[in-house]
């Protein structure tokens, strides 16, 4: 019984490129557990795709190997974070959880006994803003968050010294906002979904963020303006 030969597999990620060494008959799933292994990332809390622009992903699977995947020794891979199981191929909004729970926060708080010892049903202001969150956001908004967003380079001939398959900090793919490049390109603004991944873009990934509820309607009578 012929031994199997072992790869080596490059992956790339926002904390950069490491190598892992699998065999070329072993299933998806155990380059997963190698890759989890390596970067230390929590199970199912990452993607690995073929393509830069995070296309064609590699689904962990226990029944497909590293060899029917047409991956070769040396190839490059992409590694994204997920907030889910990478075999699901939706993900739910993240906010589902927390929505869900201020919802039932306001309503607790917004039900009110009455003589009988039962619950009046009258919506109060805390309850009538959950039910607004929980009517989803808008389906653009959605399309746009599953974006990865950032800013696609070609390779430099005159700082890059890596094949047409490399990569390196010259031509790795940007954030959208990205100060060097916002400041060269001359872009005073970027978009409000930019501003959200710059927000939960630290190692908290925005967990004590606070956006602040601003009110854009004008005001009656108002005259501070033409």
């Amino acid at each position: 019984m012929s031994k199997a030969s072992k790869i080596v597999l490059r992956i790339q990620s926002a904390d950069g490129t490491k190598r892992v060494e699998v065999p070329d008959t072993g299933t998806l799933r155990e380059l997963y557990d190698a890759v989890q292994a390596t970067f230390g990332y929590p199970d199912d809390g990452f993607a690995l795709y073929k393509e830069r622009n995070c296309t064609k992903e590699l689904v962990s699977s226990r029944s497909q190997s590293v060899k029917d995947s047409a991956l070769k020794h040396g190839d490059m891979i992409y590694l994204r974070s997920v907030a889910g199981p990478s075999t699901s191929k939706q993900q739910p909004p993240e906010r589902s959880s927390s929505v869900a729970s201020i919802a039932s926060t306001s309503s607790s708080s917004g039900a009110t006994t009455s003589g009988g010892g039962g619950f009046s049903r009258e919506p109060t202001p805390s309850t009538s803003g959950a039910t607004a969150l929980l009517n989803g956001e808008d389906p653009v908004d959605i399309e746009l968050y599953k974006q990865d967003g950032r800013i696609q380079r070609k390779r430099d001939e005159k700082l890059c010294r890596h094949n047409s398959n490399g990569c390196c900090v010259h031509c790795s793919p940007l954030e959208p906002y990205d100060e060097a490049y916002l400041k060269e390109q001359k872009i005073k603004h970027f978009s409000f979904h930019s501003y959200l991944k710059k927000l939960t873009s630290g190692v908290d990934r925005g967990k004590f963020v606070a956006l602040e509820d601003l009110n854009c309607k004008i005001k009656m009578g108002c005259r501070d303006h033409p």
